[in-house]
């Protein structure tokens, strides 16, 4: 998200580039990058009263001395939140709540703005400043879409890291050994990774402890002939996948703006999210999946709904689905509100 960020602040006019201590995971040689920094000194010392910068990430002991010498040098800086800022985040572990939030708060206090995707991950969040706040949401290209695809309207996806804390996955569990006492037909797909994203699903560590807990709750409810983890799913592979699957889920505790359901929607698959993903306007507004709070009886009733309703109707709630991306969560749309937060500063 960070590069087409840059890239749209590029094709704007405006001379933007990528700082970074560790060497990208997947470079893009489209992308103009900054020379690497070896050290924080190397940062303060290039820090250039006439640029503006954009810490995309907040829970680093790095950034209370750039944040410093940002500020001594007569240079300004805004925070972009990508989810690090929901109450649900800060409260995962002490670390984070007795040591970093006074700082990050620091942080936010000088700030000259800070960005969340949309009004839904601000107000999930701990920082309520509005007038320091803009957004700039998760936008992404459109799926190629191929003609003839036929869809298992009872086939349910997960995409995504999978992620007790953040990601509901027991709730989902508990509600789908509800939903298949009535409905043995409809399976649950996860796909998604652990801590690595480099996983063999046949031989995965003890370190995968959320990965691990997955096949005893599998086990646990009863599921093993309705769910399956089939591990990390890229490229055509997962556009394949949106386009012949039935519902997509995600019933996160917190999130920014998740692409994996933008994905879904771009492909025409309707959703089922809870509020804490921050599309759940998105969804109702375009009539386009279901909200569903994140409890166990709440997912379990969205199920039914979607077996009662919404895949009676799949075709309807399928050409929702597209409008709604075009509308609002394709990327062509980006450079708007990039224009708009630059016109804040």
């Amino acid at each position: 998200m960070v590069k087409n960020i840059i890239r749209a602040e590029n094709e704007c006019g405006i001379n933007s580039s990528l700082i970074y201590f560790n060497r990208p995971r997947y470079p893009d040689s489209n992308l103009k990058l900054s020379s690497r920094f070896k050290s924080i000194f190397n940062f303060i010392n290039s820090v250039d009263s006439s640029k503006h910068y954009v810490f995309h990430s907040v829970y680093n002991v790095k950034y209370i001395g750039m944040m410093l010498a940002i500020l001594i040098k007569g240079a300004k800086y805004s925070i972009h939140a990508h989810g690090s800022l929901s109450n649900h985040c800060i409260r995962k572990s002490k670390v984070k709540l007795v040591f970093f939030k006074p700082v990050i708060e620091l942080m936010l206090y000088f700030s000259s703005r800070v960005i969340f995707s949309n009004q839904s991950e601000f107000k999930y969040s701990f920082f309520k400043n509005t007038a320091k706040v803009s957004f700039i949401p998760n936008l992404i290209k459109k799926n190629d879409l191929c003609e003839g695809k036929c869809r298992k309207i009872k086939k349910i996806i997960f995409v995504g890291k999978v992620d007790y804390y953040y990601k509901g996955i027991r709730v989902l569990l508990r509600a789908m050994s509800e939903f298949i006492t009535q409905h043995p037909d409809y399976i649950l797909e996860i796909y998604g990774y652990g801590n690595s994203k480099n996983i063999e699903i046949e031989s995965i560590p003890q370190s995968e402890t959320d990965l691990n807990q997955l096949f005893i709750d599998i086990d646990k409810f009863n599921l093993k002939k309705n769910v399956f983890f089939r591990g990390p799913v890229t490229g055509k592979s997962k556009s394949d996948l949106f386009q012949e699957s039935g519902l997509f889920v995600l019933t996160s505790n917190s999130e920014a703006m998740p692409l994996a359901i933008s994905e879904a929607l771009s492909s025409g698959l309707p959703a089922l999210v809870t509020p804490e993903t921050n599309m759940a306007t998105y969804i109702e507004d375009y009539k386009a999946g279901i909200v569903s709070e994140n409890n166990t009886d709440a997912v379990y009733e969205a199920l039914c709904k979607y077996d009662q309703i919404i895949s009676k109707d799949h075709a309807a709630y399928s050409k929702r689905a597209l409008i709604l991306f075009k509308n609002e969560l394709d990327e062509c749309n980006l450079s708007l509100f990039i224009n708009k937060f630059l016109k804040s500063l």
